[in-house]
């Protein structure tokens, strides 16, 4: 499906490249978790994939296609066969809301009628209850916050605030924000932390909201039967194996780490680590059959612990997180 060959990508303004004879294999079906640091290579992988870039040696491969080989004028039927989410938002500051999705149906013919029709269907099923903020509250990043060489307490009071807004939202309110990349929010003074909504709230519904809290309730009791029935309620299924089901054990210790150690503490850089390992191990997760808002949730939980892990947080997170668990039991 994917195939990077060999592939090496150089910039003239690095003296290191981004990519050095990188060889990969993604598979049909495959769900594959991309990290590393700022500066790794992993948005040149992409742009690679969807031939913006072009490898300095090496070649790609995308659904059988040898994008080396493509022809310019086929880039974008190659483009629009790949779904891809970008990060920066492609939008054209000159139109609407409306007008940046219809402009994408424009461009591929689509007729008036078509569009008018489809493009209030994606705005309610992908935007949240308010698509553009009527202010903009700045603040500081959280680089320039960590420049300023804040003390114990402010960095506490920090941590706390991002922890309530992304998991007690989740608890309480069954809403989530889908990125909590250190770009989408701020710091202002007294304490008070602004997030930066840009589309990305979710909702979860009221039976999947208390089914995750039973999740987490029993991967705090280690209670393998609750946690078959939670994750059956989520609507995943747990191997019968005893290796499989040590798999799911292994996975939940890590998705809910900082709930497993009572106390003030600070969440580490490799938080969860062993659940990621075991996100590479595409048999174990491919027999979870986990629905894709829970395996979202997985990535949202570690970008969230890196961030923790970054501004040193000393906070009881795992009082935290229980009490906002329980509530909902």
């Amino acid at each position: 499906m994917i195939r990077l060959d060999h592939v090496t990508k150089s910039y003239r303004t690095s003296t290191r490249p981004a990519l050095d004879d990188v060889t990969v294999d993604i598979d049909k079906g495959e769900f594959v978790f991309l990290v590393g640091s700022s500066g790794s290579g992993k948005s040149t992988f992409l742009r690679l994939v969807m031939k913006e870039e072009v490898p300095t040696a090496g070649s790609v491969h995308v659904a059988g296609k040898d994008l080396g080989r493509l022809s310019q004028w086929k880039v974008p039927a190659l483009r629009r066969s790949i779904g891809c989410v970008f990060q920066d938002f492609r939008l054209l500051p000159n139109k609407t809301v409306f007008q940046n999705v219809a402009f994408a149906l424009e461009v591929i013919g689509k007729p008036a009628a078509t569009i008018k029709k489809v493009v209030p269907e994606v705005l309610e099923a992908w935007s949240s209850d308010r698509v553009l903020v009527t202010r903009w509250i700045a603040g500081r990043s959280l680089a320039q916050l960590l420049a300023d060489g804040p003390a114990q307490p402010e960095r506490d009071a920090a941590g706390a605030a991002l922890f309530r807004f992304w998991v007690r939202t989740l608890y309480r309110e069954g809403l989530f924000h889908a990125d909590p990349h250190p770009g989408n929010f701020a710091f202002c003074d007294h304490g008070e932390l602004v997030i930066y909504d840009f589309g990305c709230v979710r909702r979860f519904d009221t039976s999947l909201r208390r089914a995750f809290a039973r999740l987490a309730a029993a991967t705090r009791d280690d209670d393998p039967v609750a946690m078959t029935a939670a994750i059956v309620a989520v609507g995943g299924r747990v191997p019968n194996d005893a290796g499989g089901r040590a798999h799911v054990r292994a996975l939940l210790r890590g998705f809910f780490a900082p709930l497993l150690t009572p106390g003030k503490r600070r969440i580490t850089l490799d938080e969860g680590m062993n659940a990621k390992e075991l996100l590479r191990d595409k048999r174990a997760l491919l027999g979870l059959q986990l629905p894709g808002r829970m395996l979202f949730l997985v990535r949202l939980r570690f970008g969230l612990y890196a961030v923790l892990a970054q501004l040193g947080a000393e906070v009881d997170w795992a009082g935290l997180e229980d009490s906002w668990a329980r509530a909902e039991l």
